[in-house]
């Protein structure tokens, strides 16, 4: 981490072409107060990022091209670069709302450890999708275009668990909900316009699908709370009670 720099935007990237470009343009296109770096993970693309990366600022950005093996482990040695005091991660084709984000660092956003907001599904032109709690997040996952973490989540929870290959950020942000200690906020804002069509949104992650229940436990005798106790009996209650009424 700098006390110069606030914000990493960490964008992994791999054959993105032109789309790559679009992003870039989002980040730069507009004058920002906030001061920021951005990291672009590649892997091995061929079809030449330089020649989008070098049409801006250099001082500002972090390129880097090496094998990976998958999203998440270009997200971790993203990570790993950032001198930024916080972390947001885009996809390439994505749009980054900098005029909100500026927005959010104008309040006292030291006092919390994971600020999220909503993204455009640009497909669909729906946002997604509002303020999220533990019983939310045990069904379904907050963007991570959507989410500008603490850097030093990543020390003390760790990184992303390279196992689940789409499913990572989702259990990393389980974590952050189980845990009490940690202070999260929500702001009424969209911090990104996200293209979707990724791995993430045609394909399901079979392994977390499989340890899905035993992680969800996990987590719980990890922070095991009233509160918490109570929400994931009601989840379990409610897969058994559908499953009854299915006559499964």
């Amino acid at each position: 981490m700098s006390e110069g720099i606030e914000l990493s935007i960490i964008i992994p990237n791999f054959n993105s072409g032109i789309q790559l470009d679009d992003t870039l343009a989002s980040i730069f296109s507009k004058g920002s107060t906030v001061s920021f770096e951005v990291i672009i993970i590649d892997n091995l693309s061929i079809d030449k990022p330089r020649q989008y990366v070098d049409k801006y600022p250099q001082n500002l950005i972090v390129f880097q091209s090496e094998s990976d093996s998958g999203i998440y482990d270009a997200m971790n040695k993203g990570i790993k670069l950032a001198r930024g005091n916080w972390i947001i991660f885009i996809g390439a084709g994505d749009r980054i709302k900098i005029d909100q984000i500026i927005l959010v660092f104008e309040g006292e956003i030291e006092q919390f450890d994971f600020v999220y907001g909503n993204v455009i599904l640009t497909k669909s032109d729906q946002l997604y999708d509002g303020e999220f709690d533990l019983k939310k997040m045990l069904y379904k996952n907050i963007c991570h275009q959507a989410i500008i973490y603490k850097a030093t989540l990543f020390k003390s929870i760790g990184f992303y668990n390279v196992d689940y290959k789409i499913w990572a950020d989702y259990l990393f942000n389980l974590e952050v909900f189980f845990n009490k200690d940690l202070n999260v906020k929500y702001f009424e804002l969209v911090f990104c316009e996200f293209i979707g069509g990724g791995i993430s949104n045609s394909q399901k992650d079979l392994l977390f699908s499989r340890r899905k229940k035993k992680l969800f436990l996990s987590l719980l005798m990890k922070y095991w709370t009233m509160p918490n106790i109570f929400i994931v009996f009601r989840y379990f209650l409610g897969i058994i009670r559908a499953r009854f009424l299915n006559g499964k």
